[in-house]
């Protein structure tokens, strides 16, 4: 079932005749033949409208994995990109246990050869993922994934490691006590 289009002016007080343009502008991108439309080509504006993206404008996201919060970009140009940022943490301080502030830098610098990207230190003890690869093309959300995915495989033992340590007591006084084995 196909749907009509409203022809009344909007509710919200924007001008439909600036709207028609978009709106063909937009049309006409779509009715070109023989194409993939690719994530970037469109956006929604601030009013909620489809229109078309400028040519290699960025594309940004965020989303949470195991509990740290990861920054993606996309660069749309000619030869896409795809970029991943998370702040990690803090290097655990030598007043904290020390076995635990080794095993944080034995993760971070085992991380140095990795294709994709790595895990480093700020001065200020700062852990910070840093990845990127080559986006597959055309742009879409499958591509996109898949790449996210790639370079998520690749840290993901580092990142499971570092949530093991993070874990880890700081002062082994205050490790719970073994549970006890009831009497049979």
């Amino acid at each position: 079932m196909e749907r009509e289009l409203d022809p009344s002016p909007p509710e919200d007080g924007t001008d439909p005749a600036v709207d028609s343009e978009d709106l063909r502008a937009t049309l006409a991108l779509v009715a070109k033949s023989g194409e993939t439309f690719q994530i970037g080509d469109f956006e929604i504006d601030e009013n909620g409208r489809l229109r078309p993206r400028p040519d290699g404008a960025p594309i940004a996201f965020g989303f949470s994995y195991r509990g740290v919060d990861f920054m993606a970009n996309v660069d749309t140009g000619p030869a896409p990109r795809i970029s991943l940022d998370a702040e990690l943490g803090k290097l655990p301080y030598r007043a904290e246990i020390g076995e635990r502030r080794k095993l944080t830098r034995r993760i971070v610098n085992a991380t140095r050869n990795l294709p994709r990207g790595r895990i480093s230190l700020s001065e200020s003890h700062d852990m910070h993922l840093t990845a990127e690869m080559a986006a597959l093309t055309p742009l879409t959300p499958t591509s996109i994934l898949s790449a996210l995915t790639a370079i998520l495989l690749d840290f993901k033992p580092y990142l499971d490691l570092l949530h093991e340590v993070m874990l880890m007591p700081s002062n082994p006084s205050l490790e719970p006590p073994a549970p006890e084995v009831p009497a049979t």
